[in-house]
């Protein structure tokens, strides 16, 4: 056997895939205009949403890593950052074109573009997965984060994610998802999920040095081209789902 892995071999020749690492995807169904049920939890593996998975009404996390954010509508949708401070590109969500490029805050207001976030988490004692908190549960969860106190951590405990309060807003009425603390993982548990941590912590790397290899590519590509719709679509890092139908139109 060689003493180059086949993961080098593949980094140093350029033959091998250069997709992002991907994760199942958990969805929660606000309003009644997703496939699923409303207030139930799904899993996608994929971008096919027929063949996901239901996971019910009731899900039990470990929360992991914060996760990044993006802004969308039912038009557009952003790049994802791990800031407000950072700046985005703005897509149109029905051809994929490159349409603006600026301040997060900025682009959110120009856009009137609502607020979601996907941190990532470990999923029933199994997998990891990207959890979608949208627009009208962001301040829910991070009320729930702010109940940990300064030597504690989200990981350090379960997750109990739900189906909360009904409310209402300008799309019409929608439920909010409730988050609540579960059993404290014991000791001889949490270095199991350390270690998680600690894989998921150098795929999320890995995917941050493969988009910035692209982006250096899709510069020297589009160097000069100054209009924004004749530049191609950096591929976001996440599953492409069909945007999640579940789009609120006003922040609670």
């Amino acid at each position: 056997m060689s003493k180059y892995t086949l993961e080098a071999i593949d980094e140093m020749s350029g033959f091998g895939k250069s997709n992002f690492i991907k994760w199942p995807f958990i969805k929660f169904s606000a309003t009644t205009r997703g496939i699923a049920p409303v207030g139930t939890f799904t899993k996608l593996s994929g971008s096919d949403e027929l063949k996901a998975e239901l996971l019910g009404k009731k899900i039990n996390v470990v929360i992991l890593h914060r996760g990044k954010f993006r802004l969308k509508n039912a038009e557009l949708i952003s790049s994802e950052v791990a800031s407000s401070k950072e700046q985005v590109d703005i897509f149109t969500k029905e051809k994929s074109k490159l349409c603006d490029h600026g301040d997060y805050k900025e682009m959110k207001e120009r856009y009137k573009l609502n607020t979601h976030q996907f941190p990532y988490v470990i999923l029933n004692g199994q997998d990891v997965a990207r959890m979608a908190v949208l627009p009208g549960s962001l301040q829910r969860f991070w009320e729930y984060l702010d109940t940990f106190k300064s030597d504690e951590r989200p990981m350090y405990f379960q997750t109990i994610v739900s189906a909360g309060a009904e409310k209402k807003s300008k799309g019409g009425t929608y439920f909010e998802m409730a988050f609540t603390r579960g059993e404290k993982i014991t000791e001889d548990k949490l270095d199991i999920v350390l270690d998680v941590l600690a894989q998921l912590d150098s795929d999320i790397k890995k995917n941050e040095l493969t988009r910035a290899k692209k982006e250096r590519e899709y510069i020297n590509q589009h160097e000069g081209i100054d209009n924004l719709e004749e530049r191609p679509m950096i591929k976001s890092d996440d599953i492409e789902i069909s945007e999640d139908g579940e789009v609120i139109e006003s922040e609670t």
